[in-house]
């Protein structure tokens, strides 16, 4: 009885005092498992503000090349605060410089090259000057013949004669034109350059005897007086207006290419419509003069004839 006795206070004892050493485990173990519920929080916490400051990508690589383009995008920046001027837009104004002493070179020849004839009319004696201005009031010598005549490599309606010759600047670039408007599909073919005084003094006569002198003089010059005998004009047709000189010529997709396209390679439409009170002459959309390519655009841009351009500047 004794032994049972002791047997089952030995067995309490045991119960109790594992009971208590549970209880102090899952203490200590809640103890633990607060702390890391603490650290987690933490962590999260911390994360959920990262993503405020920084989106995520669904590329996380993505993420580095951005962080990777604002830092080359800031570097530049702060490069681009100590550059120098590009060295390409000094020379642009360099080269604009040079273009207004050109053209004030020009302007101060034409003034000073003036002679008079016995009969007092106003004679160029800058006859080599690409913006030399010829017109019913400045005429050219009567014996001038440009010293550097070629005949341009382009398709002419005459097989040969005087009127397939230009000067040789001017030519080249009339076939820069014609090969350009060739690739394009535009098909244009020379019809008059150069022509001598006496060729133009048959000419306009010719036409006074069938219009009156007061109306040929419209629409053709007096010996002297045309822009042909610089060798820098060249008359041009095409198949749409069959090869003829017509006003027509300016509305086909011949006359507007050549509106377009032509001060690219320095040539000017010298009688322009609406500019008659100005030139003196009909609106002839056939007539190129070659003026220089810088010339040529300016003039294209500005929307105005040979005789205001040299005017204005």
């Amino acid at each position: 009885m004794k032994k049972k006795n002791k047997l089952i206070f030995f067995m309490i004892l045991f119960g109790t005092v594992f009971s208590l050493g549970f209880y102090a485990r899952s203490i200590e173990i809640t103890e633990i498992f607060n702390d890391l519920k603490n650290e987690a929080e933490e962590v999260i916490e911390e994360d959920e503000n990262t993503v405020e400051d920084n989106p995520p990508s669904e590329n996380p690589s993505d993420n580095e090349l951005v962080n990777n383009k604002s830092n080359e995008e800031n570097n530049q920046n702060e490069n681009t605060k100590d550059e120098p001027n590009n060295p390409e837009d000094e020379d642009t104004e360099e080269e604009q410089d040079n273009y207004s002493e050109e053209l004030a070179e020009h302007i101060e020849e034409h003034e000073e090259s003036l002679e008079k004839d016995p009969e007092g009319e106003k004679i160029v004696t800058n006859v080599l000057d690409k913006l030399v201005l010829v017109n019913k009031e400045f005429n050219l010598p009567s014996d001038f013949t440009p010293p550097d005549l070629v005949e341009p490599n382009i398709p002419f309606i005459v097989d040969e004669g005087e009127r397939r010759y230009m000067r040789e600047e001017a030519a080249r670039s009339l076939e820069d034109l014609f090969s350009c408007a060739e690739k394009e599909q535009i098909g244009i073919i020379g019809v008059s350059g150069y022509r001598s005084y006496e060729t133009q003094r048959r000419i306009f006569n010719n036409y006074v005897e069938q219009n009156g002198e007061e109306e040929a003089n419209k629409f053709s010059a007096r010996p002297g007086q045309s822009e042909h005998q610089t060798g820098l004009a060249m008359d041009v047709s095409s198949a749409s207006v069959d090869f003829g000189l017509r006003q027509s010529f300016g509305e086909t997709k011949e006359g507007q290419w050549l509106i377009e396209n032509a001060p690219d390679f320095g040539f000017i439409i010298r009688y322009p419509e609406g500019k008659e009170h100005i030139t003196g002459y009909i609106y002839e959309p056939w007539h190129l003069r070659y003026v220089g390519e810088e010339h040529a655009q300016k003039i294209s841009e500005k929307g105005v004839t040979l005789e205001q351009y040299l005017e204005q500047h």
